[in-house]
């Protein structure tokens, strides 16, 4: 479910760490950095020019804590795991992160689960 902002939305930057062994399948690929909502971050909604960037806390585990795409991708298996990470040193961020950002076709995850 895709939560709505405004421009009252505070967001911190944080850095995508990318998997060292070759490209994981979603937009972290490409992006050095995403934004996560932060009561007190130092971004407004409205400074964020790509809504693609913008990432939700999920936690999936003990330990475990991904982000999750706040884009929706109608007809698609995922978020899943694509083996990049995200981390600040800024003390709003409480951990690293697994990025879940790799979709795929029901076919296609069929197929790659037999």
């Amino acid at each position: 479910m895709k939560i709505e902002f405004n421009s009252e939305s505070r967001f911190l930057s944080i850095n995508v760490y990318q998997f060292p062994l070759g490209d994981c399948g979603g937009i972290t690929d490409m992006a050095k950095y995403l934004f996560i909502p932060c009561a007190d971050g130092p971004i407004k909604f409205d400074d964020i020019e790509i809504e693609d960037l913008i990432f939700i806390e999920e936690k999936r585990g003990e330990e475990y804590w991904a982000l999750k795409p706040n884009t929706e991708h109608e007809g698609m298996v995922g978020p899943m795991s694509g083996g990049n990470l995200a981390y600040s040193s800024d003390s709003r961020c409480k951990r690293i992160y697994h990025i879940h950002d790799r979709f795929e076709s029901q076919k296609t995850y069929d197929a790659m689960s037999n």
